[in-house]
């Protein structure tokens, strides 16, 4: 077991490298691996052979990346739609596999036959026509590279991308899209299968809110659910019950190994040889456990699971009982196999965690109550306290938050989901394909509506959870790595057996997580990779200032709440004392709503009206901690003028924020254009600048050169999209920095920018620069 743990060890651990081993080094580690091999160290041989394993599967995964040189392209592509097609009023997005890919000089590329890319179709003109799985397309399609955002605390958009195997991203030319075949599902039956039960189930909808846990329940599909479900669920700590999770699948296979059961039982009455097949029940439990896994589309959790209690049931059939804690790495070493880059998946961690916790809280223990209610109720009990003591580190470092309210919540939760709610959808299943050919129609109706009031049910008690507000964001920063093996040790002195003294003493390991902070900055300036759009976060000893909030990317994702809200909490920041919204354009106030409904806000400034916000007046000025802040723009008169004036453009009512800290200066010009920067060539206390914010994303409508040459800025960072249409920055902005002696940052290349400075000494007062891309730098990263 502990061989197979170290060539996990040495798998996953290729996925920190920021660059894969080369031909050479593969060479000399596959000569290390016959030397372990023949002297029969075989740590040393599982270690290796997990590196080199996990390096061959890494140059898969950027083989089937997109060409570089074709990124940006368009092609012309025929293939099969395969998935759940996933609408919006917006578009539509869904999962296509290549055929035949045509570039626009009609050179055919091979090296992308086969695989899979993910497209938005927008505003498709025929929307009575249903995208579905099966169907077959010739589409005009503009592509790029897996490519996502680099930002600390943050989701890691193309490790996920890979992790799915897709081979590039994109979206449909809409007038250029031919349907050639309705539906074929030869080569994607259980795609097929999902979509029709999906269609079944949203057809016979009374119940709008019910509708998103019952297909996350049935099919892993979390589509439906809304951005008010999810808070719901995370605030109750719940969410991993609408997560197709190992219990799911353990249940399915409880009831497969019944029904087999059931099947031996009764053909044993007409049949007598039946009687001999003791292993059909075990037979029956794997296929109920494997179907539902692929219902569910093969989550991570769910691989988990499935290969456990294969393993399980293969130790059955061959007489062998297998320790847990072997199963377990076994499964651990399918899923690196399967998936080496799974370590950046939450669920990982909290699947493979959740269960290990389970086993060592359980173990050598026996409750005496010989009633099955009292062991269930004690297992319940029992299992609630292990996972709340034993998840909070994982909780506080992955989910940036506990919820005091979950483990009373899932006391009655877990019950109600997973030995009610899931059993009846099984049954739900069942009369569904059978109702198709007019039988049970009626029971399959009233079992739908039965369910779906089980599920409102269940939502309205999460609802009164969530009004007392038990959600506790967490207010720990990162912890250094030794606090965290001293809390890890504390969690297993807490729920240690018995005969281990003075258990309570483990709550004392966790004192160095509030105890661990180190000495605040001076002054740090993170300008967060937010693609086009702004997100500033400026912070001083003891406040925080968020300059901007970036873009709404999809119903389920915008920057403030997805990539600002994360790093802040990441920090052990509860609150912000104060929002400055530049102006009204989307790439920088779209993040706000998500913003305030995630963190407590103290006031907020902005250039355009925006409700509950103050505006930007030339003059305002305040201090934090030694360092002055002061509005530059909009000037009053030009405030009124703005107001009456329509041929003035929003950029020019931006809010121009000068940070000022012991001679040391940054200006966050927003999208200021020429105009302005005329106006500002007058404020005497405008230059030099240290860093500057590049006016409106680097467009040849700002950054003039005499405005440059007063400010002459020693840091010019500029936030933009890459590779986007606008061609921001433009290369002649770019000249004229180069021409006044600026160091040119971009946030498309360099992820997420940080200038942080410990005090306001002279021989300590240099600025720290930090990239994330860069300096944190993985080998899938272009």
């Amino acid at each position: 077991m502990w061989y197979l743990f170290v060539f996990n060890l040495g798998l996953f651990s290729v996925s920190l490298l920021p660059v894969l081993p080369s031909a050479d080094l593969l060479g000399l580690l596959f000569l290390g691996f016959i030397v372990c091999f023949y002297w029969r160290w075989f740590v040393g041989f599982s270690m290796v052979s997990g590196i080199l394993l996990g390096s061959l599967l890494g140059y898969y995964l950027l083989n089937i990346q997109l060409p570089l040189l074709l990124d940006g392209q368009q092609f012309q592509v025929i293939g099969i739609v395969e998935g759940l097609p996933q609408s919006t009023q917006k578009k539509e997005r869904f999962i296509f596999r290549i055929d035949s890919l045509i570039d626009k000089a009609g050179h055919k590329v091979p090296s992308l036959q086969g695989r899979k890319i993910q497209l938005s179709w927008y505003y498709r003109k025929d929307r009575s026509l249903v995208l579905k799985p099966g169907q077959r397309w010739s589409l005009t399609v503009k592509l790029k590279r897996p490519r996502g955002f680099v930002n600390p605390a943050g989701f890691d958009y193309q490790a996920y991308l890979l992790q799915k195997k897709i081979s590039a991203t994109g979206y449909v030319i809409n007038q250029q899209a031919t349907r050639l075949l309705e539906q074929d599902c030869r080569q994607i039956v259980v795609d097929c299968v999902r979509w029709w039960i999906k269609r079944r189930l949203v057809s016979q909808l009374s119940y709008p809110l019910a509708i998103g846990p019952m297909l996350a329940l049935v099919l892993g599909d979390t589509s439906q659910l809304d951005n008010q479900q999810w808070d719901l669920l995370r605030h109750t700590g719940t969410a991993h019950l609408l997560a197709i999770s190992g219990l799911h699948i353990g249940i399915a296979a409880t009831v497969g190994f019944f029904i087999g059961k059931l099947c031996l039982h009764v053909g044993a009455l007409f049949f007598p040889f039946f009687i001999r097949l003791h292993h059909f029940p075990a037979l029956a439990s794997i296929m109920v456990a494997s179907f539902y896994s692929l219902l569910a589309g093969m989550s991570l959790p769910t691989q988990r699971a499935l290969i456990m209690v294969l393993l399980f049931h293969l130790g059955s059939l061959f007489y062998r009982s297998l320790r847990p804690y072997f199963v377990l790495v076994c499964a651990l070493t399918m899923v690196a196999v399967l998936d080496p880059l799974a370590v950046y998946n939450q669920g990982f961690w909290l699947s493979f965690l959740a269960v290990s916790l389970l086993f060592y809280g359980f173990m050598g223990r026996r409750h005496r109550n010989k009633t099955l209610f009292g062991r269930v109720f004690y297992s319940l009990v029992k299992s609630q306290w292990v996972l709340v003591i034993g998840l909070f580190l994982p909780s506080v470092l992955l989910l940036q938050g506990v919820s005091l309210s979950a483990p009373m919540v899932n006391l009655f939760a877990v019950p109600l989901v997973s030995f009610v709610i899931v059993p009846l959808l099984f049954l739900l299943l069942f009369l569904m394909s059978v109702s198709v050919v007019g039988v049970f129609e009626s029971a399959y109706k009233a079992l739908y509506i039965f369910v779906e009031l089980l599920i409102q049910w269940l939502l309205n008690i999460l609802s009164w959870f969530t009004d007392i507000d038990f959600w506790t964001p967490a207010i720990i920063t990162s912890p250094p790595f030794g606090v965290v093996i001293i809390a890890s040790i504390g969690i297993l002195w807490l729920l240690a057996p018995k005969g281990i003294p003075a258990r309570y003493l483990g709550l004392l390991c966790f004192l160095p997580l509030w105890f661990s902070n180190e000495k605040p900055l001076a002054l740090s300036i993170t300008f967060m990779d937010v693609g086009q759009g702004t997100a500033v976060i400026v912070r001083t000893q003891q406040h925080t200032l968020v300059y901007d909030t970036g873009r709404v990317f999809s119903q389920h994702f915008n920057a403030g709440q997805h990539i600002i809200v994360p790093y802040l909490r990441s920090e052990g920041i509860a609150n912000i004392d104060r929002l400055v919204v530049s102006h009204n354009d989307s790439d920088h106030v779209g993040g706000v709503i998500g913003l305030l409904e995630n963190m407590n806000t103290m006031s907020i400034l902005s250039g355009q009206p925006l409700k509950n916000a103050v505006p930007c007046t030339e003059g305002q000025q305040w201090e934090w901690d030694g360092v002055t802040f002061e509005i530059l723009w909009p000037n009053s008169a030009m405030a009124k003028k703005l107001l009456t004036d329509q041929m003035i453009k929003d950029n020019n009512t931006s809010c121009v924020l000068l940070v000022s800290f012991f001679g040391k200066k940054i200006l966050l010009a927003g999208d200021i254009e020429k105009q302005v920067e005329q106006q500002l060539l007058d404020n005497q206390s405008v230059g030099p600048i240290d860093i500057l914010l590049v006016p409106h994303h680097g467009s040849k409508t700002s950054s003039s050169l005499a405005w440059l040459s007063q400010l002459r800025p020693t840091w010019a960072i500029v936030t933009a999209g890459f590779n986007n249409p606008y061609n921001h920055p433009h290369p002649e902005v770019i000249k004229r920095y180069q021409q006044v002696g600026s160091q040119w940052l971009n946030t498309a290349t360099a992820g997420a920018i940080r200038f942080s400075i410990a005090d306001n000494a002279d021989e300590h007062g240099g600025w720290r620069l930090e990239r994330w891309r860069l300096d944190n730098r993985r080998y899938w990263y272009d």
